[in-house]
């Protein structure tokens, strides 16, 4: 169940980032409705200064959740804290790498996301999916970080498709496939 749910999550996480590239060949109106459906939410934001959040509401973020991003990531900067209906979202960079860690309302740790080029993949997953896939290309890399579990969405692209590969835990697996317009 936890594998399927994971999966899933994973699907939706691609697509979006295959939707952002694909806005640029869509129309103006339909640029500005997806836009709006894809927008932040921005029900209240907080620069998170590393020694102290004095000047945030306190009351608006859990102080569990705060505690622990200072502690987990300690050398986050231009950080960024989203509230949502259901959740804290934290957008921060850390050694020049784009992040995202989602928090559950009660503050604790729920994922991480981070974002980065081909040179940071661990060399043996790089050495197995250029192995597997050869001919593609690696164009970036979503690294996601749940409980004890590190898993990874290696987009990739030929001269014909894109195809983004799940790696988890040694196994390799085709999560979305499609091709390039002519």
């Amino acid at each position: 169940m936890k594998k399927n749910i994971l999966i899933g999550f994973i699907a939706c996480i691609v697509s979006l980032s295959l939707i952002s590239k694909s806005q640029a060949q869509q129309s103006v109106n339909n640029f500005k409705d997806n836009a709006r459906l894809l927008a932040k939410p921005k029900l209240f934001v907080m620069d998170f200064d590393k020694n102290s959040f004095q000047n945030a509401r306190r009351s608006e973020f859990s102080t569990k959740a705060v505690r622990d991003f200072a502690s987990r990531f300690c050398l986050a900067e231009n950080v960024k804290w989203y509230k949502t209906s259901n959740r804290l979202i934290v957008y921060f960079t850390e050694n020049a790498i784009k992040n995202r860690a989602v928090y559950n309302i009660d503050g604790s740790w729920f994922y991480t996301i981070r974002f980065y080029p081909v040179e940071y993949l661990p060399k043996e997953v790089r050495t197995q999916v250029e192995d597997e896939f050869y001919g593609f290309s690696i164009t970036f890399i979503n690294e996601i970080k749940n409980n004890n579990q590190v898993s990874y969405v290696v987009h990739m692209q030929d001269k014909t498709r894109w195809r983004n590969i799940m790696v988890r835990e040694g196994e390799m697996e085709v999560v979305e496939e499609l091709l390039k317009p002519e």
